[in-house]
């Protein structure tokens, strides 16, 4: 088993390590060949009233000058056949035209998120969004503003830093359409966002209060926990809640918490299942993939640029813990209580390896794990409440019983 296991392991490091690590990336003639003209894309007003994705060939220059055609949204390593950050600053062009009932319409880029200390966009040399509430802020939340369409041709030009995260550039799509389409398309990945992190938090601290007036049983607390854990990443990753209602936050400062709570979800995953199922899983694993986490846990005290450095080998090896806890299921699964766990746990698994990929930029599927962890949640949740009934019958039907035992003692030394 172990053999098999270094074996995948060796696999999954040819797909994490850089393929050239150097700063310069691989020679002009084999990363992309140069181009003259800036990519043209045509739209027509019915794409701009339902909001479109700009996503396709757009001109790059690297941070080390070389100029080419990158896909977007897609992270400027690839571009370079690297998978380590490269740190700098990246330039993107693309040129649209539109047809001539477009002029005059008010219009919007969007995104979600991209990846950088700061970015900028401008259309046709107009300022047309940023990172943080004002101009040159260290906030990672993008805002856009509206412009109103003066020609038929549009030049859009995107600029943007990296010296942070262990990607760079526009990897999430860009979008561009009328105020009323960007603004929907808005509210819905706003609404579907804090939904699903809405229930992440209300069971973590649901489940926390439920072990402190139950503590006999550890699967409370470890399930808060990573409730918790899951909740806070998904906010400081992509919802921003905090930042965009309470305070701005250096990204520095959002980065780090955010590898926190990333660095959390798999020891207490694991702990959960253990005290879920101790037979399937070994007491003597767990704490040590609790100690390895909390080892890269602590190199988020390091300077920026050292911690990154370790982000891809910590992908690398939850990937390995995280088949490896995927084989313990399916061994044994004829277990009575490993069955409710493991359906959902798969799932989870799967799409927790999924959004690794993504992060790492081998698949560009999207990052669906807060999906799988929510039928995790709602699973476990619902097994935890008849574990919870289970255990009050239980102790209902032994004081019962005890108390019928002790009338009949006293029945008998009344006799």
């Amino acid at each position: 088993m172990f053999k098999s296991l270094w074996l995948f392991a060796w696999m999954l490091l040819g797909f994490f390590v850089p393929v050239q690590a150097q700063a310069g990336g691989l020679p002009a003639a084999a990363v992309r060949s140069d181009v003259d003209a800036i990519p043209v894309r045509v739209l027509q007003l019915a794409d701009l009233k339902a909001a479109a994705s700009l996503e396709g060939p757009w001109q790059f220059t690297g941070p080390d000058g070389r100029t080419g055609l990158a896909h977007v949204p897609d992270s400027w390593e690839k571009f370079y056949g690297r998978r380590l950050p490269l740190f700098g600053t990246g330039r993107y062009r693309l040129r649209l035209q539109l047809p001539p009932e477009a002029i005059g319409q008010i219009v919007q880029l969007y995104s979600t998120q991209l990846a950088g200390n700061q970015f900028q966009f401008r259309v046709n040399g107009q300022l047309a969004g940023h990172n943080g509430r004002k101009l040159g802020a260290q906030s990672r939340v993008p805002h856009f503003y509206p412009f109103r369409v003066e020609s038929r041709e549009l030049l859009i030009e995107a600029e943007v830093e990296n010296q942070l995260q262990h990607y760079s550039g526009i990897v999430n799509p860009i979008w561009l359409g009328t105020v009323d389409a960007i603004q929907m398309m808005r509210l819905r990945d706003k609404m579907g966002l804090n939904l699903v992190l809405g229930v992440f938090l209300f069971l973590g601290v649901f489940h926390l209060v439920l072990y402190a007036g139950f503590r006999q049983d550890k699967a409370f607390l470890w399930f808060g926990l990573l409730c918790l854990s899951v909740g806070i990443y998904g906010e400081f990753f992509q919802a921003h809640n905090f930042e965009t209602l309470v305070m701005e936050l250096p990204i520095d400062w959002a980065i780090r918490i955010t590898r926190i709570a990333l660095y959390s979800v798999i020891p207490t995953f694991l702990w959960y299942a253990y005290y879920i199922s101790p037979h399937y899983i070994s007491p003597r694993f767990v704490r040590f993939v609790s100690y390895l986490s909390l080892g890269f846990l602590l190199s988020t005290l390091l300077p920026g640029r050292w911690y990154l450095q370790l982000t891809n080998l910590w992908f690398l090896t939850m990937t390995i813990f995280i088949v490896y806890n995927l084989y313990q299921l399916m061994r044994f699964a004829r277990l009575r209580e490993v069955r409710p766990f493991l359906f959902s746990a798969i799932v989870f698994s799967g799409m927790i390896i999924n959004d690794i990929l993504n992060s790492v930029s081998i698949v560009h599927t999207g990052f669906i794990g807060r999906y799988g962890f929510l039928l995790f949640c709602l699973t476990q949740a619902g097994f935890l409440a008849w574990r919870l009934q289970s255990s009050f019958q239980k102790s209902q039907t032994l004081q019962t019983e005890l108390l019928e035992v002790n009338r009949n003692l006293e029945g008998l030394v009344s006799e």
